[in-house]
């Protein structure tokens, strides 16, 4: 409707677009805070509200798939996190099938050697190719190694994946062109811009960042503490890149960790008692707590992370360096550069 009115009033194409940013970040925000919360139940009392909750947030206002994200992030990588081989939101590939190399645990190929300039940059690409993804797993029926469940592919999860998909492109696309007139070029502009906007808000890192480090490389001291980038809590150095091994009498595979410590090493925290960050990015900044207690909702965690942290001490369990969201950034980076050699990293190849 803004755009509709806007379009009439004779605004310039490019206002037009600079407001359709905020359009889709909230979109986006939607589903990083609410559905994300709602896929892990603490939102209602009622089953049957989170999950129509998720749905809204996932399927309607982004054309994804909630039953995808349930399968892929509660069943997936709150299970086995960080095994790059099965945590579905791990990087994707850990052979020769691998995009870029963010893990010890992967070999080395040439294509990563200036993985840490050009990854960033691809960053818009995120929601469009989480949409086309969330399509291919449904019909392969497998994430990695982790089958479907039959709950995400019976009749109600059909219906369902597939009305989320047409509800968001008869709002996105059709409402504008068919009712309001609007040139379907302009249309198709303004959303896709809109989603590359929100695609390096909640990409592993804006491009920005990347030019200030490969600039001035270990001379930048990033010590603000705000930023509008989605964080990349598991993708940095100093957390653990857990594996699996063959029991010898049972047979069966096992991790090589205890699951509450390897929450905790496997996340790493940024501003983790910032109300802002806490309410913004639905308390993903308070990781290590959100492992440990993924039933319990977001505006909590800031008040019990102490007690983590002290437990921890107390345990002697490593928790990754607490740091700012820039400080979080740098880490990313200097990850993405230092496992771009091939000399890199810890060499635990699987």
């Amino acid at each position: 409707m803004v755009t509709k009115v806007l379009g009439e009033w004779g605004v310039p194409l490019l206002i037009r677009m600079l407001l359709a940013i905020p359009w889709g970040i909230c979109a986006v925000m939607i589903a990083v805070n609410v559905g994300h919360m709602a896929s892990h139940v603490p939102t209602f009392h009622a089953p049957t509200l989170n999950r129509l909750l998720g749905w809204f947030s996932f399927d309607v206002c982004l054309g994804l798939s909630w039953k995808m994200w349930l399968h892929e992030h509660v069943v997936g990588h709150h299970q086995y996190t960080n095994i790059i081989t099965i945590d579905p939101n791990a990087p994707e590939g850990h052979g020769d099938e691998a995009l870029y190399r963010s893990s010890p645990n992967q070999r080395w190929f040439t294509r990563f050697t200036y993985q840490y300039i050009w990854l960033p940059l691809i960053s818009f690409l995120l929601i469009t190719e989480y949409r086309v993804a969330s399509i291919r797993y449904w019909s392969k029926g497998f994430r990695k190694e982790i089958r479907v469940n039959r709950e995400f592919l019976g009749l109600e999860a059909f219906v369902t994946f597939f009305l989320g998909k047409f509800l968001w492109f008869y709002r996105v696309y059709y409402i504008p062109i068919a009712w309001w007139g609007r040139p379907i070029g302009e249309t198709i502009l303004l959303v896709l811009f809109s989603e590359t906007i929100a695609g390096y808000f909640v990409g592993t890192l804006n491009a920005m960042f990347i030019f200030i480090y490969f600039i001035f490389k270990n001379k930048v001291q990033l010590k603000h503490r705000t930023c509008i980038t989605f964080p990349a809590n598991h993708i940095t150095d100093k957390v653990d890149w857990p594996t699996m091994t063959k029991d010898e009498k049972t047979q069966e595979m096992k991790i090589d960790a205890e699951w509450a410590v390897m929450q905790i090493q496997t996340c790493k925290d940024y501003s983790p008692e910032s109300w802002v960050f806490s309410h913004v990015f639905g308390a993903l900044n308070n990781h290590s707590c959100h492992h440990l207690f993924p039933a319990m909702h977001h505006s909590y965690y800031a008040q019990i992370y102490p007690i983590v942290k002290q437990t921890a001490k107390e345990y002697k369990v490593k928790l990754p360096d607490v740091a700012g969201y820039l400080d979080l950034v740098y880490d990313y980076v200097n990850n993405l550069r230092v496992l771009a050699d091939e000399k890199g990293g810890k060499h635990k190849y699987i």
